[in-house]
């Protein structure tokens, strides 16, 4: 009998570790950084600042043509690296951005805000890519308290004209 207690806890001990590795993978982000990310400001990063023009070049080959509202998230983690989350609120998109002017087109996370997220832990079910509804909204209430917030007017979005 002690011997299958001692399994038991193995296997729970085992199974809780895997789900919260799990989902700390499924959110992007490695477990030493999840308590110790800081906010930067993009607009102040030379590294992100030209985030404006390549949300503009962005939506354009999107081909959207109207009005945009989104909130940029700098974050720094401990080992010194930046990222930004973008929320495009109208096209229902997050954008990991890793800056340098890097179109946003080949990002290495583009989340579909209907898609790629689910309920709750569990649902992930071992995706890497799938993130769960809380952490979204978590991202979300912090970019509107310390994100930067843009729109882009659909005078912005007037397609080149080719000569």
């Amino acid at each position: 009998m002690q011997i299958n207690k001692f399994s038991l806890r193995c296997c729970l001990f085992g199974l809780l570790f895997f789900i919260s590795i799990n989902q700390t993978l499924a959110q992007g982000i490695s477990s030493e950084t999840i308590n110790s990310v800081k906010v930067f400001d993009v607009t102040t990063d030379s590294n992100f600042f030209p985030y404006h023009k390549l949300l503009v070049d962005f939506l354009k080959f999107q081909r959207v043509h109207k009005i945009n509202n989104i909130c940029i998230l700098g974050e720094e983690y401990t080992d010194r690296t930046k990222s930004a989350w973008i929320i495009w609120y109208e096209g229902k998109k997050l954008i990991l951005w890793d800056g340098h002017n890097e179109p946003l087109s080949v990002s290495r996370r583009i989340l579909d805000l209907d898609h790629d997220v689910v309920p709750d832990i569990p649902d992930i079910n071992g995706s890497n890519y799938l993130v769960t509804r809380a952490w979204v909204d978590q991202l979300k209430k912090r970019c509107e308290a310390q994100g930067t917030k843009t729109k882009i007017t659909k005078s912005e979005l007037k397609p080149i004209k080719e000569k």
